[in-house]
């Protein structure tokens, strides 16, 4: 009886698969923390800011980064091609105009990106563990987890920035923190959520801002389909708040609001150009090389 193909043409036929598990074994295997886009250095407290991080404020980000991250996978006999995502991107806005809370935001970056399980761990344990996230980012079919670590970081800017931001594909679930004052942060983002591509993992924004930003990302939000987060820590006489209806913010009592709770907001640069601003901002902290 003779074979539609030789034995040659048979095996080489049955090793294609394998060859092309192995060549995205080896590019998953490759992927890094993507320096280009983020920075991972932490700005110095303000003074006066709150050196603890707030325990309700801090469980509202991780929650808000966690909400509809999952489940990130793909049967196990399709391992390419889109992934199933509860919420691929998020956007929130972080109104924090005295950085009295940044050590929060540092503790919720640092719980994402798993920097405290990895250095309680001695060399060998912490080697045991780097290698199981690396066979967990092999199996495109597990479900994503709670303790998975993120990526954490902070936009950094350069010239190459903008098709940087606009290609990103996390290599895993990541948490973008954009830079408070910069009049280049809004329109990036806006450019984020209108051109939108295809993504494989969750990606949260998270905006530090001065008040004027609310009601242009509001709009901006409610023009791509996107839901936005507005995390209130408040000033030094409040407690924190959040607001999962944002467009409540455009009402002018809100502003008054703002006002009278002791805010001096800077319109950005972007928007006033008699009022161009600039100030520092807070930069997560560094991720765990995972």
């Amino acid at each position: 009886m003779d074979l539609p193909f030789s034995l040659p043409t048979l095996s080489l036929l049955l090793l294609l698969p394998v060859l092309a598990l192995l060549l995205r074994s080896a590019w998953v295997l490759s992927r890094r923390f993507d320096s280009r886009l983020l920075r991972v250095q932490p700005q110095p407290l303000w003074q006066g800011a709150a050196t603890q991080a707030d325990p309700a404020l801090l469980a509202a980000l991780q929650h808000w980064c966690q909400e509809g991250a999952g489940p990130a996978n793909r049967p196990w006999w399709r391992p390419w091609g889109a992934t199933a995502l509860q919420r691929p991107l998020a956007v929130g806005l972080w109104l924090d105009p005295e950085a009295r809370h940044a050590a929060t935001l540092e503790a919720a970056c640092r719980s994402l990106d798993g920097a405290p399980r990895l250095q309680a761990l001695s060399g060998a344990a912490g080697l045991g563990l780097r290698l199981r996230v690396k066979l967990n980012d092999l199996c495109w079919w597990r479900s994503h987890q709670a303790d998975d670590p993120w990526d954490c970081g902070y936009l950094n800017y350069s010239s190459e920035h903008r098709a940087l931001l606009r290609a990103f594909q996390p290599r895993r679930a990541t948490l973008i923190v954009f830079d408070p004052l910069l009049s280049v942060a809004l329109p990036e983002l806006v450019a984020v959520l209108l051109e939108q591509a295809p993504r494989t993992q969750a990606l949260r924004l998270l905006v530090q801002g001065p008040m004027e930003w609310e009601a242009p990302l509001v709009r901006a939000c409610q023009a791509a389909g996107l839901p936005l987060q507005v995390f209130w820590p408040g000033p030094t006489d409040s407690q924190p708040e959040t607001f999962t209806d944002p467009a409540q913010l455009l009402d002018d009592d809100a502003d008054y609001e703002a006002r009278a709770r002791g805010f001096a907001p800077t319109v950005p640069a972007g928007f006033d150009e008699t009022a161009p601003g600039s100030g520092p901002g807070f930069a997560p902290t560094q991720p765990a090389e995972l």
